[in-house]
């Protein structure tokens, strides 16, 4: 007979990897979901359950994995949310930028995220497609929202380390460059000269 001690099942299993991923995926819940707090744990909730249902292994699995699971059952149930609201804007990309644009701050600590700050929201909006890639937003998203390691995000977005830190480097060039010349368009003219 196994001492009760050492006896462990698939639901031991199952509420070890929940343990570890449910702070990431709560916080990015509530990023897709800012103006609607209030639904932020039932879309966890439902997230598991479709888990659960559909992956009754989950317990065995990595935990990046059932992350990266999590995330996507709620990028779709906040686009099935926000169709039934009819919202124009329903897709995956949307979720991401929602995601990003919630946690942009001018005076905070991650660069690239101060920078987004810079920004007024409706021009962010009008310019983070042409500013970053979609794989840019979701590289960002991952290290500089949710706070994962950069290995950690890279298994969770199905890339190399290398890869990803390319793209976030890029990201990085592109948004300094980007706010450079926002800052020179916006610098005071002096000169005199008449334009032709």
């Amino acid at each position: 007979m196994t001492p009760p001690s050492a006896a462990t099942g698939p639901d031991d299993g199952l509420a070890a990897v929940l343990t570890t991923v449910l702070p990431q995926v709560r916080r990015y819940a509530r990023g897709a979901l800012s103006g609607e707090p209030d639904l932020v744990e039932e879309f966890v909730q439902d997230a598991i359950v479709d888990l659960i249902e559909h992956h009754p292994d989950a317990g065995g699995m990595d935990p990046d994995e059932v992350a990266v699971m999590l995330q996507r059952s709620i990028k779709y149930d906040v686009m099935n949310h926000w169709s039934k609201q009819n919202r124009r804007r329903t897709s995956t990309v949307a979720v991401d930028n929602e995601v990003l644009l919630n946690d942009v701050d001018p005076d905070s600590g991650n660069e690239i995220l101060a920078m987004l700050g810079r920004l007024d929201h409706e021009r962010l909006l009008a310019e983070l497609p042409r500013l970053l890639t979609g794989k840019q937003r979701r590289v960002i998203v991952a290290v500089d929202v949710l706070g994962l390691s950069q290995p950690q995000a890279a298994r969770q977005l199905g890339m190399s380390l290398s890869g990803l830190e390319k793209l976030r480097a890029r990201a990085l060039t592109r948004l300094r460059e980007h706010l450079g010349a926002a800052s020179v368009d916006r610098a005071p003219s002096t000169s005199w000269e008449i334009p032709r």
